[in-house]
């Protein structure tokens, strides 16, 4: 089969290859990385242009379209802080200002529990993908409280949001935020930076400025536009729009209609229909703006979502996934225990790197074949490629949830692999393990249900780490010299979520002038 292979498969493979060094290294953007490999598939031949972009007509990629407008409509009507307030047992913390809601007193295993029980309970009956569009708001509001929040349209009063551009010939470039000392110098503090269209996750007062980087600040007054903006720093400064507040009495009527898609999705209703009738739901009842409807959609999210259905025709089309199938199962060798285990290894491989529909595709007919000639049942490799195709976690392209928790969490691609590789591994060994020893399933239930009750009370005891945010924004409005009581309080002491949205921004200060609100 090697040999049958031609000049197609080698290329896709090798370029490939080159696509996830560059997304583990960041060369660029994630979704560049992934369109411009597909892309030169194109005139190579490999693809037709009607194979390469068929991705972005995929149901699967509309529903993600949609459901992101979904979830925001119920973030901007309030019904996530009710899910919130269920799900981590915040109700009436933030109410009373004398027990004020602090995260530092919860365990990073009760939180996890809190959300991973219901959510695995549900994910038995409805579809993963509006489950996680549903969630993924509640979450993200969970991760940003300890601090009092300010609402963004309040700042007109006194404090301002704004955007800069570094100047190519700006004597900023090269220097780092917090040796530039923005809040003594500008009466400002900087509480993004986007490079290249994407916000830079590092902590923000370690961040070396480049020309063209984007800053998100928010300036004492409206002076810093007027005597900045023909400064040769900068290359455009402008103050930005105000934000729409949140309507909380709709929070129910939002809340409603997500559950009803949410059922209807369950009883056999095509996602992509149940999730446009409450899209529209959302924007009749005004739980929802056009414009923040528009806002919503996550571009780089879904053009990587689309760009893998291509890469999927492409390894199929060049022989490449043939390859490789045929590669990895001659490495199994005639035992059961090893023909299983590397059917789980070569579908696990493929639902990383492609769709977990055609790693199945791709594989199912090499397990049959290779239970054949083994002379083997075939319900153990069944059992093992329904469970694989599902365990891509390595990736972010392993599975459509991935990509729709990679930007709200403001996650790297070397963060799946450092997370989720350990996980694949102990995956790899309770499925083969299982699979191979049906008869004594009982013996593994008692064996991990005693890890579990062990292993808890010790998780247990790690309390909630909010430190890195701290960190990362007292560098830049003190310039890392001294505590933040001891900041100007002429503004407000800002942070930024490292997991938020990458197109938003939250300004969170100590100053008691406000509710919520987001932008």
């Amino acid at each position: 089969m090697v040999d049958q292979v031609g000049w197609q498969g080698w290329v896709t493979l090798a370029l490939i290859l080159i696509m996830l060094v560059a997304l583990v290294l960041e060369i660029a953007p994630p979704y560049l990385v992934m369109m411009g490999t597909l892309i030169i598939f194109v005139p190579l031949g490999i693809l037709d242009l009607e194979q390469a972009l068929h991705g972005f007509s995929d149901d699967a990629v509309i529903s993600i379209a949609v459901l992101f407008i979904v979830a925001k409509g119920i973030e901007q009507s309030g019904g996530l802080e009710y899910v919130s307030k269920f799900m981590f047992g915040t109700a009436n913390k933030e109410d009373k200002p004398d027990q004020p809601f602090n995260k530092s007193d919860k365990s990073i295993v009760w939180v996890l529990f809190r959300f991973t029980i219901p959510v695995a309970f549900f994910s038995a009956f409805l579809a993963n993908i509006p489950l996680v569009a549903m969630m993924i708001p509640p979450i993200v509001e969970f991760s940003r409280k300890g601090q009092e929040q300010v609402d963004l349209n309040q700042l007109n009063i006194s404090q301002y949001l704004v955007e800069s551009v570094i100047a190519s010939r700006s004597s900023m470039v090269g220097k780092k935020v917090s040796d530039l000392q923005f809040r003594s110098r500008y009466r400002t503090a900087v509480v993004a930076v986007h490079r290249h269209g994407t916000r830079l996750n590092s902590a923000i007062g370690d961040i070396e400025l480049e020309a063209g980087d984007c800053l998100l600040m928010v300036a004492d007054g409206s002076e810093f536009v007027s005597k900045h903006r023909n400064n040769s720093t900068f290359a455009l400064v402008s103050q930005l729009p105000g934000f729409v507040p949140i309507q909380r009495k709709k929070a129910g009527i939002a809340a409603t209609i997500v559950l009803f898609m949410v059922a209807a999705s369950g009883l056999g209703v095509k996602l992509i229909t149940a999730a446009l009738f409450s899209a529209a739901a959302l924007l009749l009842t005004k739980c929802l703006s056009p414009r923040d409807a528009m806002n919503a959609l996550e571009l780089p999210v879904l053009i990587m979502t689309a760009a893998a259905f291509g890469l999927s025709e492409a390894m199929v089309q060049s022989g490449a996934a043939d390859l490789i199938a045929t590669a990895l199962m001659g490495l199994a060798g005639t035992s059961q225990f090893g023909l299983v285990a590397w059917t789980y290894v070569a579908t696990t491989i493929f639902s990383l790197a492609i769709t977990n529909n055609a790693a199945v595709t791709i594989m199912f007919p090499v397990a049959l074949a290779a239970a054949q000639t083994g002379k083997l049942d075939f319900r153990p490799f069944a059992y093992i490629l329904m469970l694989a195709a599902s365990a891509g976690l390595m990736t972010p392209t392993g599975c459509s949830t991935n990509l729709m928790v990679y930007g709200p969490g403001g996650y790297k691609f070397i963060d799946y692999i450092a997370y989720g590789g350990p996980l694949q591994v102990w995956l790899l060994f309770i499925t083969v393990g299982v699979t191979l020893t049906l008869k004594w399933w009982w013996i593994w239930w008692i064996v991990l249900i005693l890890v579990t009750v062990c292993a808890i009370p010790l998780l247990a005891r790690q309390p909630w780490n909010n430190l890195h945010s701290e960190k990362a924004f007292h560098d830049d409005a003190c310039g890392g010299s001294k505590p933040l009581s001891e900041c100007d309080e002429d503004l407000p002491h800002v942070y930024l979520n490292k997991g938020g949205n990458s197109s938003s921004a939250m300004i969170m200060a100590t100053d008691d002038i406000g509710n919520y609100a987001e932008g």
